[in-house]
């Protein structure tokens, strides 16, 4: 089973990205329409930031299927293309890295146009037919906002096209719960079908696999690395580590800020081998953090009251003053989740601290971020959005509530979940590392099943799911649930 994917133009090295501004496609001729990192890179010199990538849909090219739209035929009498009533063809938009530069919220190359404004009018018109979809496939990252679909509905109505032919999949488990937000304030005639994809969980399996059982050089972005990961029986021996926890940061988003600002605060950072780079900063205008700010977006303010605020910039304050702290590499920006696994920074540290790409903001989502001390049979606090232990019990994951506590998962308050958080970590860092020791030999069980449980979603299992269940999706009304495209 393939999934068909529709593309306007074929260049000289394969099909080219839909929803590309054709006004601005310099770049792309000098390296033939190939879309890759060193086009992206050359692209970036001149603009902002590409709009559009390569529409692959996060899954392998075994199980994707080709079509230049002039290999189809669309008969209006029928209502279907190629006059195929049971295969579905899907017009692919895969938005790069920041969705409001392909969605053309952000003044830069797209001059406020949104990608679907690029459409051809022969996909337009296609679109029409029962067994034809444009596909919006933000399936890299989660952090979705209720303007996509101000935008999305937008772009349908300049162009003339039925939202309901329209299929949006993110990465985030809300997606739907995000769009009825937006649909409280903003009804449709015609509604839009979502969906959400995890894509990381695919790929960092296979990022295990090939570390692990194949031993292979992982290439990733036209970097290639020596990787490694902790074999199961070097686990016993690791005894009186180095440090106590493991605390990876590239963007300093708000929460890795007040994670690592609380940490210095309270004495406990040197107990910890934490990265970061100020320079790195999420947001320039947020380099201060306005604690006590409120953004309804953002579900309220940063921390719960005056005292915690004191506390975070009083740490914020220590944190300017080191700038940076180096774990493994200086060049923390030219670090990326995928393929740069080092088995040392593990062994030599009983947790990890995870602290995820989304927590203030909307989008329920896990990136590669949680599957790392997964593959490193590392036991972990996740800093994250609400609920996402109980997404990770749902996948058949094991967590640890049985040694510290997690409620914290179910805490919806973003300045009390992030309080609890540090109470937690106060006491998984303050246990010596005897107690640590001892703890690590119970704790292994889980830490074996967890690995075990993500090598085994490998890509004909995940692929073949998530097909059939796209297939389905389109059986149905548009946006009845949060769809999770992986459900067995």
């Amino acid at each position: 089973m393939k999934v068909r994917r529709v593309f306007d133009v074929v260049g000289p090295s394969g099909v080219v990205p839909n929803g590309i501004n054709w006004n601005f496609i310099e770049t792309f001729w000098n390296h033939d329409f190939y879309v890759n990192h060193n086009l992206i890179n050359d692209f970036n010199k001149k603009y902002k930031q590409i709009g559009v990538y390569d529409c692959n849909l996060n899954l392998p090219e075994d199980y994707i299927k080709n079509y230049h739209i002039n290999d189809l035929n669309y008969d209006k009498n029928e209502n279907l293309i190629s006059n195929q009533i049971n295969e579905q063809f899907f017009y692919t938009i895969h938005p790069f890295g920041n969705l409001n530069v392909c969605n053309g919220s952000e003044t830069n190359y797209h001059q406020n146009r949104h990608a679907f404004d690029f459409i051809s009018k022969r996909a337009k018109e296609y679109s029409n037919a029962k067994n034809f979809w444009i596909l919006f496939d933000y399936s890299s990252e989660g952090d979705i906002r209720n303007h996509i679909f101000e935008y999305i509905h937008a772009a349908c109505e300049r162009n003339n096209i039925n939202p309901s032919k329209v299929i949006v999949i993110t990465a985030s488990e809300n997606t739907s719960d995000i769009y009825k937000q937006y649909l409280k304030n903003n009804p449709q005639d015609n509604l839009l079908y979502t969906a959400f994809y995890p894509w990381s969980l695919l790929a960092k399996a296979k990022d295990t696999y090939n570390i692990l059982i194949e031993k292979k050089k992982i290439q990733f972005n036209q970097f290639e690395n020596e990787n490694s990961l902790i074999e199961d029986d070097e686990l016993d021996g690791l005894t009186n580590r180095e440090s106590h926890a493991l605390c990876l940061n590239r963007r300093l988003a708000p929460h890795r800020i007040v994670i690592i600002s609380w940490l210095l605060e309270n004495n406990l950072f040197d107990k910890t081998k934490t990265s970061f780079d100020l320079s790195l900063q999420h947001n320039h205008d947020e380099i201060g953090l306005n604690l006590t700010s409120r953004n309804e977006e953002m579900g309220g303010p940063y921390l719960s009251n005056q005292d915690k605020i004191n506390e975070i910039l009083s740490g914020f304050r220590k944190m300017k003053k080191l700038g940076k702290n180096v774990v493994d590499t200086e060049d923390i920006e030219g670090v990326w989740g995928f393929a740069f696994e080092d088995s040392e920074n593990y062994k030599s540290t009983y947790f990890s601290i995870v602290t995820e790409s989304l927590f203030y903001e909307p989008g329920a989502y896990l990136s590669e971020k949680i599957w790392k001390p997964i593959q490193h049979l590392h036991p972990f606090v996740l800093v994250g959005k609400p609920n996402m232990l109980k997404f990770l019990h749902n996948l058949g994951f094991k967590t640890f509530s049985e040694f510290w506590d997690e409620s914290y998962d179910t805490i919806e308050d973003n300045t009390i979940r992030i309080d609890k958080i540090c109470s937690v970590l106060s006491n998984l860092l303050n246990k010596s590392k005897q107690e640590w020791d001892e703890l690590n030999t119970k704790l292994k069980p889980i830490l074996l099943h967890n690995r075990k449980l993500l090598l085994s979603y490998q890509e004909s299992r995940i692929s073949n799911t998530y097909i059939q269940n796209l297939l389905k999706l389109i059986e149905d009304e548009p946006n009845k649930e949060n769809y999770y495209l992986l459900s067995e």
